[in-house]
Formats: C-alpha cells, structure tokens, sequence
C-alpha cells in the first residue's frame, strides 16, 4: 500500500523523516542536506497488520526503512514450519540484500503491527552510493554484524535446548529494543507465537 506526500507540512515531515534517519547506524556520518536528498528519492508505504511487506523469492527491488510500527523477518519450511529471524522497529531497516544482488529475496517480511515504511529503490540507492561512497564501508559493516546474528541463530536452534535458546532469544530481544518505559523496563511488543516462532 502507498501513500504519497502532500505539500501541506511536507517540510516538518522531511525533516523529521531525516532525524530518524540519521539515527540509523547505516547513515549517522551523513549531513541533514545527504539525508533529505535520501528521503525524497523513497517512497513511503503503510501497511496492515498482518500485511505481507514481500515474500520469500521476490523479486527485491530496494531497502526498506521503518518509521512506524514493527515488521518480522522470517523463514518457512517446506513443511509451512516459521522461524522469525528477526523483527524491525521504527529506526531499523531491512531487505538489504536486494541493494547488492539481483537475488530473490531471502526472506518474508510481515508488519506485526500498522507499519509505515520507506522503500529506497536499488537504483536510486546506487545513484546515491556514487556521491557518497563511504556508505559502502557502512553498509559493509551492518551485513557483517546481521551475518554474525545469523550464525548465532543457526548456532542456537542446532546445539541449544529450548529453555536455552528462550534465555538467548529474550536476551537479545532485551538488546536490540530501542524504546524503554521511563523506569527502565523494556517494551516488548511480542505475542507468545512471536517469541516460539524465534526460539523455533
């Protein structure tokens, strides 16, 4: 589903949109002028909850960003068996892969709640890169922390009990979340299916 900006207040949404973004590790060392000209080669896109954001084996045409709601990455079996491999808050991005490789997707991503995305197409995202090619370090880095995760994940699921892998999960859960209550706690917004479909 996509939506289109209107011209009444698209500077206050520019600029808020290009906060956000520079608050993702992939484009903090970027100027405020490098994100809004970022921002406004995307689309931005809602989704439902429940809403299938792409499948395993599509074609990937760009990145998504979320700056709203939550999306989770999974993979099924043959058999219709999930496993969510990860889940992406407003500040995340994912569907990285397709920025690199004509390759189907590896994955499908689902909005676990109303989401609002930006999609930054392959080919605007390489006109980018050619201005700014200190983005590929970046980007180099960010794959190489996800690729680490997911040999710890493959790691826990092979060698791992459940109680365990549960411990694993929730502690990285407890990590990665980036909203907390003014007391400390951290906001998990996970059904018990979430949470048994990462521990697997």
């Amino acid at each position: 589903m996509t939506a289109g900006f209107g011209e009444s207040g698209e500077a206050s949404r520019v600029s808020s949109v290009a906060h956000l973004l520079g608050s993702i590790p992939l484009f903090q060392r970027f100027e405020k002028t490098d994100l809004v000209a970022l921002f406004r080669l995307a689309q931005r896109k809602r989704y439902r909850k429940n809403e299938v954001v792409f499948h395993e084996g599509d074609v990937g045409n760009g990145l998504f960003v979320v700056l709203k709601g939550q999306v989770k990455i999974l993979v099924r079996s043959v058999e219709g068996k999930e496993v969510v491999i990860a889940i992406r808050r407003a500040g995340d991005f994912f569907g990285e892969m397709a920025l690199l490789d004509d390759e189907a997707r590896s994955a499908t991503a689902v909005a676990s709640e109303p989401s609002e995305l930006l999609l930054i197409r392959r080919d605007d995202f390489n006109v980018f890169l050619k201005s700014h090619p200190e983005l590929a370090i970046e980007m180099l880095a960010v794959l190489s922390r996800r690729l680490r995760a997911t040999t710890q994940l493959v790691q826990s699921i092979s060698f791992l009990d459940v109680r365990e892998r549960l411990v694993r999960v929730l502690q990285d859960l407890a990590h990665a979340v980036s909203s907390s209550t003014p007391n400390g706690e951290v906001l998990l917004r996970l059904t018990q299916g979430d949470v048994a479909e990462m521990v697997g």
